[in-house]
């Protein structure tokens, strides 16, 4: 295992003096079910904070910030928006967007288009490869 966050839990392990073993979660969920349900003493990874999240958890401070992204199929927007502000379609937007399942996206596009139908893939080229082929409109993530 390689990467920021597995850096991370060594330096922390390090300076506590306590060895570090790493349990690998399914998703971003699963990570905050690990570090709950006592099976896991910290959860580093690149989670969003989300209300139902902060029912089981505490978060730290984060150590990065992200911003969430629409990525649109501009033929489906030229079709919602025929005469209007792209701006003003995006407020009501109606049309299928797809996120990664179990992600904090989930909640955000919930919250942020509650007119869409969501889509959920189990992966960011399964997303990408959706919307190439037009089975949704969007893509959110951050």
């Amino acid at each position: 295992m390689v990467g920021p966050e597995i850096d991370m839990a060594r330096q922390i392990g390090q300076v506590l003096g306590v060895p570090v073993t790493f349990v690998e979660a399914g998703s971003f969920n699963a990570v905050v079910e690990l570090v709950a349900q006592g099976r896991a003493d910290i959860g580093i990874s690149k989670l969003s904070q989300t209300y139902a999240r902060l029912h089981h958890v505490r978060f730290s401070e984060p150590y990065v910030t992200l911003r969430h992204a629409l990525l649109l199929n501009r033929a489906t927007i030229v079709q919602l928006a025929p005469g209007r502000p792209p701006a003003e379609v995006l407020q009501t937007f109606r049309g299928r967007i797809g996120v990664i399942a179990g992600s904090a996206s989930v909640d955000f596009a919930r919250r942020n288009f509650p007119r869409a139908p969501l889509v959920e893939f189990r992966n960011w080229d399964q997303a990408q490869d959706a919307l190439i082929n037009g089975q949704v409109d969007a893509l959110y993530r951050d």
